[in-house]
């Protein structure tokens, strides 16, 4: 994400990141290289960030699990539907909430199917001229369909002190 605020609003690519596997016994797909993966799930996380800021983010469903959970503070666990109106609702009352990447890293599990993007963000627009570090993770698995879908959101509190959304 871009500070100047320019667009940057690119979709990464998801037909990239498997080729078909070379024996039944093998799983439907193979992953192609953990440097790829990551620089491909790094891509749609930073992706997912931009479509947050951009407000855009209930645009773009196919990039996460039917199984999608997010953990908010206090620990509560949303659904993705549950997970999209939060988002409204802390637009609604803090409309310049903003989302900056400062940095990510990757673990890829290709055993599992798995992977964790670890991010370091700030957030700004809480209150005015406070910017809050935080960290996040995401969590995806690899489908059968050879796509790596987001299914677990969990962020440090950068909200505090909002108290709790309607």
């Amino acid at each position: 994400m871009s500070s100047s605020g320019e667009d940057h609003h690119t979709t990464p690519s998801t037909a990239d990141t498997t080729t078909p596997s070379s024996t039944s016994s093998e799983a439907p797909h193979h992953i192609r290289s953990s440097k790829e993966v990551k620089e491909h799930l790094e891509n749609t996380v930073e992706y997912l960030c931009t479509c947050a800021n951009d407000r855009t983010i209930y645009d773009v469903r196919e990039y996460f699990g039917q199984d999608f959970v997010a953990v908010i503070v206090p620990p509560q666990k949303l659904t993705l539907d549950e997970y999209f109106s939060h988002l409204r609702s802390v637009r609604s009352v803090k409309p310049n909430v903003w989302i900056q990447s400062n940095g990510m890293s990757t673990v890829v599990d290709a055993q599992k199917g798995s992977a964790r993007v670890f991010m370091d963000f700030e957030i700004s627009g809480v209150y005015e001229g406070v910017v809050r570090p935080s960290v996040a993770v995401f969590k995806f698995r690899y489908g059968l369909d050879g796509k790596w879908r987001l299914v677990h959101y969990e962020a440090a509190d950068g909200l505090s002190g909002m108290g709790s959304m309607p």
